[in-house]
């Protein structure tokens, strides 16, 4: 049986494979937080806010292959992944501080 926890708005989960993933689907919940710095609430802008709150160590050890319509992180490194799922957590509850993020992820050139 695969084992699965929900970190906030996302959900970590391991496959039989033994891969782990991390989803988040509730993206439009913050979606005036973008749209005020004009950028879409899709996963691949999360990606962006993602890339400049979670440590490049962690960053390092997982894949990112966002969607539209979702946020999705992988690999086989739980502990990263919640890293992850923390971080998002983090600024869905705190649009400041979501909003300093986009700014930076803008500002590095890693918003989409």
């Amino acid at each position: 049986m695969p084992n699965a926890e929900s970190i906030g708005p996302c959900r970590l989960s391991q496959g039989a494979s033994g891969q782990w993933s991390l989803t988040f689907y509730d993206l439009h919940t913050t979606a005036e937080v973008f749209e005020a710095q004009h950028h879409l609430p899709n996963g691949y802008a999360w990606e962006g806010v993602v890339r400049v709150l979670v440590s490049p160590e962690a960053l390092q050890r997982i894949a990112i292959d966002s969607e539209a319509d979702m946020f999705c992180a992988y690999g086989t490194d739980p502990d990263a992944l919640r890293q992850v799922g923390q971080a998002i957590s983090d600024a869905v509850a705190d649009h400041e501080l979501l909003a300093a993020a986009i700014a930076r992820a803008t500002r590095d050139n890693v918003m989409d």
